[in-house]
């Protein structure tokens, strides 16, 4: 039998086993932790006032990704011509209709997922006239997907090149996810015209990303404990090692025998 199976080295096999198992659950624990400030935050940052789509972007500015999944509203004139349906989502389509922010349907617009439906065309008449909503504001959609027939209202997916052929004017680089009306925000942003009507609230792709620095601490600890696990099983490694290594009084012994048999020979 190997001398680290021995019985007298029992207590040390269980010291490093319960050592690990310790700092590995406590690193997990610290480590869920951290992962839930960061969720928080994300849901906090989602729910937040909404703020003016102007204050988020301009319409010849590239899409600002700390800005995903944010709330922003949305004032202008909707475009109904432009309505397109976009596959691939919740088992079914997106409807999209561009709303022209401003006071003509001629300004720049941006593309606003209103609701979903399970099949292409079956939605109500699009919305006309002015509105006033908010939105979660998200990248556009560039999955490298083809669109087959350019001239139909169905889209792959929701991306800026693609949504260009539907409409005359100049498009926003993002989209936005008509949002549902939160609880202690302004009632001024309260929405009119928003769209929804007929269609099952859509769910944006993208969700706020929470800053580097939430849960970084008890991420950190995590790694700390991990790190503490490993270094007891450097300990119980050297500790069995030098336990069952034949002493250097026992070597030297063992040697000078050799030797006197040799000799004698």
């Amino acid at each position: 039998m190997s001398p680290a199976l021995a019985p007298r080295m029992w207590g040390a096999h269980l010291l490093m086993v319960l050592a690990v198992v310790a700092t590995s659950l406590l690193g997990w624990w610290q480590w869920t932790v951290s992962q839930g400030h960061k969720a928080d935050q994300s849901a906090s940052l989602a729910h937040a006032t909404p703020v003016p789509l102007s204050t988020v972007m301009g319409h010849n500015d590239a899409f600002p990704g700390a800005e995903t999944g944010r709330p922003a509203v949305l004032e202008g004139v909707w475009v109904p011509s432009g309505t397109v349906y976009v596959g691939g989502h919740q088992g079914g389509y997106w409807v999209a209709t561009p709303l022209a922010i401003g006071d003509s349907a001629t300004d720049p617009a941006i593309y606003v997922v209103r609701g979903w439906v399970a099949k292409a065309g079956t939605a109500p008449a699009a919305p006309s006239g002015t509105a006033r909503l908010v939105g979660w504001m998200q990248p556009p959609e560039n999955g490298g997907l083809t669109d087959d027939d350019p001239n139909d209202d169905v889209l792959p997916e929701l991306a800026i090149a693609d949504a260009m052929n539907h409409v005359k004017q100049d498009l926003y680089s993002g989209y936005a996810v008509v949002a549902d009306a939160e609880r202690g925000w302004p009632a001024a942003d309260a929405a009119i015209n928003d769209g929804t009507a007929g269609l099952k609230p859509a769910q944006p792709n993208s969700t706020p990303k929470a800053g580097f620095t939430t849960g970084l601490r008890n991420a950190l600890y995590a790694f700390e404990w991990w790190v503490f696990g490993l270094f007891a099983i450097y300990i119980w490694w050297r500790y069995v090692r030098e336990a069952t290594s034949p002493d250097d009084e026992g070597e030297a012994e063992k040697a000078a025998q050799e030797d006197a048999v040799r000799s004698g020979s």
